[in-house]
Parts: C-alpha cells; sequence; structure tokens
C-alpha cells in the first residue's frame, strides 16, 4: 500500500515559479497543492515578483483562513479592516518576520517591491 505524501514545496520549484511569474504580465503565479476547489484546506503558494500587487479581498464564509510567509525576498501585507480603512502593515522577509496569520473579517492586499511598499493606499477596497 502506497500512502501519498501530497506535494512538496522546494528551491527548484519555487525558482521555476519565479520564471513564470517574472513572464506574465501581473508578475506574480499560484500553485495549488490543493486537488480541487471543493476541498476544504485551500493550500497554494502565490510566487510574486518586484512590481507586483495583489488587491485588498475578502474570502466569504467563516471556515476560510489566510496567511502569508515570505519564502525569499520581501513583501508588505496591507490589513484594511471590513471599511477599508487601515489597519496595519507588516513587512514580511527571511531574517526577520516571515508570518503573519490574517485575522477573519480583516481584508488583505499584499505588494512586493515597491520601496516602502504602497504606502500611497488611499483606502479603496477592490
Amino acid at each position: 500500500m502506497s500512502i501519498n505524501i501530497g506535494k512538496k514545496l522546494t528551491a527548484q520549484l519555487i525558482q521555476e515559479l519565479g520564471r513564470k511569474a517574472a513572464a506574465v504580465p501581473r508578475k506574480r503565479i499560484n500553485h495549488n497543492f490543493h486537488e480541487s476547489l471543493d476541498n476544504p484546506v485551500q493550500r497554494l503558494i502565490v510566487v510574486m515578483q518586484k512590481g507586483t500587487y495583489i488587491r485588498p479581498h475578502r474570502h466569504t464564509g467563516d471556515n476560510k483562513r489566510e496567511f502569508a510567509v515570505a519564502v525569499q525576498g520581501h513583501m508588505q501585507v496591507i490589513l484594511l479592516n471590513d471599511d477599508g480603512a487601515l489597519r496595519e502593515r507588516v513587512n514580511l522577509a527571511p531574517g526577520g518576520r516571515i508570518f503573519q496569520k490574517i485575522v477573519f473579517r480583516l481584508r488583505p492586499a499584499y505588494a512586493k517591491g515597491f520601496g516602502r511598499a504602497r504606502q500611497d493606499y488611499g483606502g479603496q477596497v477592490g
């Protein structure tokens, strides 16, 4: 009997995804570790290149959770209240803070490579 131990996140996979992300206009790419969108736990990695921004968003349903981990490079997590007001900016980078749990009911956005990432944020929730 063989046991499926799941997909693996390796340095080689991150490099491959980085090349793919650099080649697309949005400068980021998702790689799913879950088998289907129907899975109760959605596991994925988003590889972001310099100059990309993930707009504020919110997952519907009480069972959706999100967290951010900086594996390479640095990024900023922008946390917004339900009304779109800025609550906190969190800088993530290896060698410093690398993990941020996104508290339910906050709307996260992500920025990479904007210097002091997205300091111009003006409360526009998309």
